[in-house]
């Protein structure tokens, strides 16, 4: 009857448009593509599909409230559709992601005119609920037949260029060129997998052990590694930038922090004589102002010694976010929780800085390490003013990447206190790091190392060459 025609035709609707701004939802969009690539098939016409991604919803969220971010949301769209050809399309197909179907062109320079036709008018300043806010977007464009034949592969390499768009500063729009495809591709698919690897358990740490002078065990770096069930074994290298940059660092990196702090309590209640253990904070965490509670948390739920863990931060992190770090470090430092200098020599200029970072070991990057045992290469000079300022202002000075028996020996001349690399030991799985603890235990017992220790000869800094490298 017409009531349950009625009733049929109001289902189909809701089923094909998004409820929140009544714009085609993904399903009728790429059916609509379809139609119109058949059409621009026929008629030799170009189809453009344009991927837009509101700038900054989320921070509209957190601070304004999600009622205000909806509000954003239908004033995007309300703009959007009034922009266009009553014979394009305008579809929401995710939180703040939009597209737009633009048929029957005949070059791709015609697409480029349309997004920027829709980027003023989207740009234009409104109030929501009494709050200013400014609308941008980020937008790529790709077009059939010239970036694919179809709508899966159309949508995705808009989606590409308009992450390209954001990474180039937002509120524009880029062109996909087939070289975003690889690149892009590969991070955009890392992004999306890492924020369910957590809850997947796809995340493990493994140990590399740190050698003293004397041959005893003096520390483990805990070492993320990431094994997705879709991409595999993927590199820390690739994954942790991709992390910073989406924002999911922050979220990373305390489920290291707890991860390492409830092995390290394990291995104590087996009995185990536990050195330190080091644990990575990138520049955000720093200036996250949840940090520092976060890690206090989580060393009162482990029940792991504040004095026995060791966070490392990047010598261009601190440097960068020294300010807004300081007071969170010098009090988990009153804590007893000790910091490392991470990748130290990267900056020149930072070793005049040394002296007032607030930090307990300073760890020489391991690209002049490599380089010790060459007969050409300024690398031993630049080593011996770090190791000799360190232990000027009583640090502990640790090398990464000692892999030759010719780097170790000119390490320990220079008056390095602590070692870490292959030459030792790769990075060990927690049950392989247990049985090294045991091993070392039998062989020496433990005891703390301070500054500049045991060390073969008295090192100072040489004046020309340091005053040279801070000037």
């Amino acid at each position: 009857d017409l009531e349950n025609a009625l009733l049929d035709t109001r289902l189909a609707l809701q089923a094909q448009h998004d409820p929140l701004t009544g714009l085609p939802n993904r399903l009728l969009f790429q059916d609509r593509v379809q139609q119109a690539i058949l059409r621009g098939y026929r008629n030799r016409k170009k189809v453009a599909l344009l991927w837009f991604d509101v700038d900054r919803l989320k921070q509209v969220n957190d601070t304004l409230g999600h009622r205000i971010g909806d509000e954003l949301l239908s004033e995007f769209a309300r703009r959007l559709k009034a922009s266009i050809r009553e014979s394009d399309t305008a579809a929401r197909i995710g939180g703040d992601q939009f597209v737009v179907l633009a048929a029957d062109l005949d070059s791709v320079p015609d697409a480029q005119g349309i997004a920027e036709k829709i980027m003023k008018v989207l740009r234009a300043s409104a109030a929501f609920s009494g709050h200013p806010l400014k609308i941008s977007a980020s937008a790529g464009i790709s077009v059939y037949p010239d970036h694919g034949l179809g709508p899966a592969v159309l949508m995705r390499n808009a989606d590409l260029a308009m992450y390209q768009a954001k990474r180039a500063g937002r509120n524009g729009f880029h062109v996909f060129h087939p070289e975003l495809s690889e690149s892009l591709g590969r991070r955009l698919e890392i992004e999306r997998e890492l924020g369910n690897a957590i809850e997947a358990r796809e995340f493990h740490l493994e140990y590399q052990p740190q050698i003293g002078r004397d041959g005893n065990l003096r520390g483990l770096e805990a070492l993320l590694r990431w094994n997705s069930a879709k991409l595999g074994v993927v590199s820390p290298a690739e994954f942790i930038p991709v992390a910073e940059e989406a924002g999911l660092i922050l979220q990373i990196g305390e489920w290291v922090a707890r991860a390492a702090c409830q092995e390290g309590a394990k291995w104590i209640r087996q009995g185990l004589d536990v050195p330190g253990i080091a644990v990575n904070a990138s520049g955000l965490q720093l200036t996250d102002k949840t940090f520092s509670d976060m890690i206090c948390s989580t060393l009162e739920e482990s029940g792991f010694p504040p004095s026995k863990l060791d966070l490392e931060v990047t010598e261009t992190a601190l440097v960068g976010n020294l300010e807004s770090a300081l007071q969170q470090i010098e009090g988990l430092r009153k804590m007893g929780i000790r910091f490392s200098l991470d990748d130290f020599g990267t900056g020149y200029s930072s070793l005049n800085q040394l002296r007032t970072l607030p930090v307990d070991c300073v760890k020489v990057d391991r690209s002049f390490v490599k380089d010790l045992d060459r007969i050409t290469g300024d690398s031993a000079a630049l080593v011996r003013a770090i190791i000799g300022m360190g232990h000027n202002l009583r640090l502990l000075i640790v090398a990464e990447g000692v892999e030759t028996e010719g780097q170790l020996a000119i390490l320990r001349s220079l008056g390095c206190d602590v070692f870490q690399g292959y030459y030792f030991h790769r990075p060990q799985k927690s049950e392989a790091a247990e049985e090294l603890m045991r091993a070392y235990a039998v062989r020496r017992p433990h005891r703390p190392i301070n500054a500049g220790e045991g060390r073969a000869v008295s090192v100072s800094p040489i004046p020309d060459l340091v005053s040279e490298l801070v000037n």
